[in-house]
């Protein structure tokens, strides 16, 4: 048999070209899998996307205002997803809603950033909504302790792994005697308490938080009731904000600087000074955890209230109606009157329905426009379209103020 062996330089191209070949081979595999990590990466993100939306609108869409009672909340995740969550309603005893006024609040903090915190916050609040649901009576006491219990049996029933904690606040404010009455489990931070004069309380919290970790015959719930007086306000937060790392320590030791120095007393005023001095502290309004606040005013003022809807002469009337409102405070500067006229007209255009509240403050006057429209940058409307600054040097203050940023705020002295 006749072997053929191919001359020397054959097998050097031949080798090359296999070479070649490979490196190609090599080259596509690689940018296969480039592609398909980029689009599972993209898929992941996808999802953390929905996963956020979905917490986020579980929030509440607005929070109440009534003349002697306003609440105002912040919530920042520190990743893609949080565990922090709050929400304030009105308690509903059916047939008995005549003889009473309540509104249960509740805060709480699960450990962790990710999807599986932000399914075990939707398991919490669902938790809450089931005790009213199923738990609560027409006319019946409203127990924050009780409540509290019911929401560990619930969750030591689900089996949860051991490294989750729940730091947890539900309280009851009773309009009626004006008192509030609250248990907590987990918070190492105190509460505080505040009055228009500037003097700052703490109020109490502690014990363990509800985890699978911690046996339940340690576990020891309590129930504090205070007095909520006029022109007083609760602050309450959880441990992302106090624990922040700023220049001088922990955020937790200049918040009380925020709290006791306040050009407004209003919830609203409180949470955009806090975000403000935050952002100015850090850098960022991004924490290393997350942040969470909510701060209730018990107020001394009059309120009223206008929805304006789809039609341009609707808007037009009613704009009439509140300018003359406010012609009628004579310390009000004019500047306030054309900047809510021309604000309410600019953002009608955007949302073709604005809910408008005024309150009259023995010190100061605001006015809040809110719309519909999730998807619009109101913060953007304002800084594009007023000189913040030079209505600040005239005393007007202006801001967004809400989850959405759909609200905005405009306060001034009343002189």
């Amino acid at each position: 048999m006749l072997l053929i062996v191919p001359p020397l330089h054959l097998n050097l191209i031949l080798l090359e070209l296999i070479y070649y070949l490979t490196l190609i081979s090599f080259s596509n595999y690689r940018q296969k899998t480039k592609e398909e990590i980029a689009k599972m990466k993209q898929e992941q993100q996808d999802n953390f996307t929905k996963a956020r939306q979905i917490h986020q609108n579980s929030l509440p869409d607005s929070l109440p205002e009534k003349a002697d009672l306003s609440v105002a909340a912040f919530y920042q995740p520190a990743a893609e997803l949080g565990g922090d969550y709050y929400n304030v309603f009105k308690v509903n005893h059916g047939s008995m809603n005549v003889f009473f006024e309540q509104y249960f609040i509740y805060m709480f903090d699960v450990s962790g950033h990710g999807i599986d915190s932000a399914m075990l916050s939707i398991f919490i609040n669902n938790t809450i909504e089931d005790y009213f649901k199923l738990q609560h009576n027409e006319g019946e006491e409203v127990s924050p302790k009780r409540i509290l219990e019911y929401i560990d049996t619930q969750y030591r029933a689900e089996g949860y792994p051991d490294d989750y904690l729940v730091c947890l606040l539900v309280g009851v404010l009773d309009l009626n005697n004006y008192e509030f009455t609250y248990s907590s489990s987990g918070f190492q931070f105190p509460f505080y308490k505040l009055s228009k004069d500037g003097n700052l309380n703490e109020l109490d919290t502690g014990g363990l938080p509800i985890s699978s970790s911690v046996d339940k015959s340690f576990i020891e719930l309590e129930e504090t009731t205070i007095e909520f007086k006029k022109n007083e306000m609760m602050f309450f937060t959880t441990d992302g904000l106090l624990e922040q790392t700023v220049e001088a320590g922990m955020y937790n030791n200049k918040l009380k600087d925020e709290l006791t120095t306040l050009d407004y007393f209003h919830p609203a005023v409180l949470v955009e000074n806090i975000r403000h001095d935050f952002f100015n502290v850090t850098g960022s309004e991004y924490g290393d955890d997350d942040i969470t606040y909510l701060t209730i005013a018990r107020l001394n003022s009059e309120l009223k209230e206008w929805t304006i809807e789809e039609k341009k002469d609707d808007l037009n009337k009613k704009q009439q109606v509140i300018s003359s409102y406010l012609s009628d405070f004579s310390t009000i500067p004019e500047e306030l009157i054309s900047t809510f006229e021309y604000l309410s007209d600019l953002i009608w255009q955007k949302t073709h329905h604005l809910s408008i509240t005024t309150l009259a403050d023995r010190d100061y006057f605001m006015i809040s426009l809110s719309g519909v429209q999730k998807e619009i940058n109101w913060q953007k409307i304002i800084t594009e379209n007023l000189n913040l600054s030079q209505l600040q040097n005239k005393g007007i203050k202006v801001f967004p103020c809400n989850k959405h940023g759909n609200k905005l705020y405009l306060f001034t002295h009343l002189n």
